[in-house]
């Protein structure tokens, strides 16, 4: 599957860029991150506005974020994530 960050994007001004993806035009602001579709921990569709959240703040889904976080949160501060 091609990630959409591994393709060449082209400077349209000083703001947003161009990529050209089998026929597709996509535009986007520079500089913008994507997130996985999936917890990278526990392989999990992202399913909600709280997985998208925590994913962008902690690395995982709400849901490990919940189960680990607490139980190991010296080392999360410390930036372990319980990734498979």
């Amino acid at each position: 599957m091609l990630s959409i960050d591994n393709v060449d994007w082209e400077k349209i001004d000083k703001v947003t860029e161009v990529a050209v993806i089998n026929n597709c035009r996509f535009v986007r602001p520079i500089d913008s991150k994507t997130i996985p579709l999936d917890c990278p921990s526990c392989k999990s569709l992202l399913s909600n506005v709280d997985d998208i959240e925590s994913i962008k703040n902690n690395d995982v889904c709400e849901d490990c974020f919940l189960i680990y976080f607490y139980k190991n949160k010296e080392k999360w501060e410390s930036g372990w994530r319980p990734y498979k």
